[in-house]
């Protein structure tokens, strides 16, 4: 009787050890991998690229009065369109959306654009600050559908997050074989929104 209620305290201590304290980064101690934060450049087992730093807008399509460019970016290094920036310009309207595709998703947000004068609408990007963590609370599930990033009316400017205009804003992304963050800034002279500057490509496997 003695020697099975020490076999059985053994056990509890040692299933206690295994799972370790909550360390606050993806689950219990014992080597749990933590969560990534944007623009922290030294975590371990992270990827970091820096050897795009701009993508710029090219003319696709020309249709009456409006006029599409489109910027591409790479996130995996598969030499691939992961991400669509498109520009879109008709009378005094300037509408930049972004679109992740080939198994890719980003973040969005609960606030809904409606574009005046047309009948469209779209999901407002979620962008983050430097430093965030990206847990539990960053919802990662947008792919295949344009998301809201700002627009110009009659000069004034609407915007998913202000931040991406002013300062370098982070977009949390992931794939079924990666997940990552890249920091981007919108390269422009008032309203003349040349491309998107870009920081860093973080990836994780």
């Amino acid at each position: 009787m003695k020697k099975s209620l020490f076999l059985s305290l053994l056990a509890i201590i040692a299933f206690s050890c295994s799972n370790g304290p909550d360390d606050g980064l993806g689950g219990g101690g014992g080597g749990a991998t933590e969560f990534l934060q944007v623009g922290n450049t030294s975590q371990e087992d992270v990827v970091y690229s820096s050897d795009v730093s701009e993508i710029t807008f090219a003319q696709s399509l020309q249709t009456g009065d409006s006029t599409f460019f489109q910027a591409n970016l790479d996130l995996d290094g598969n030499i691939s369109s992961d991400l669509l920036f498109q520009l879109v310009t008709w009378t005094d309207n300037i509408l930049l959306t972004v679109k992740a595709v080939n198994g890719f998703s980003v973040s969005g947000d609960d606030s809904d654009f409606e574009i005046f004068g047309t009948e469209q609408s779209f999901q407002g990007l979620r962008l983050l600050p430097d430093g965030t963590i990206i847990d539990a609370n960053v919802i990662i599930d947008a792919s295949d559908e344009d998301m809201f990033v700002s627009q110009f009316r009659n000069g004034e400017l609407t915007a998913a997050s202000l931040l991406i205009w002013n300062d370098i804003a982070y977009l949390p992304f992931k794939s079924a074989t990666i997940e990552g963050w890249v920091g981007l800034t919108i390269d422009a002279n008032g309203t003349d929104i040349q491309g998107i500057n870009v920081s860093t490509i973080a990836t994780r496997d």
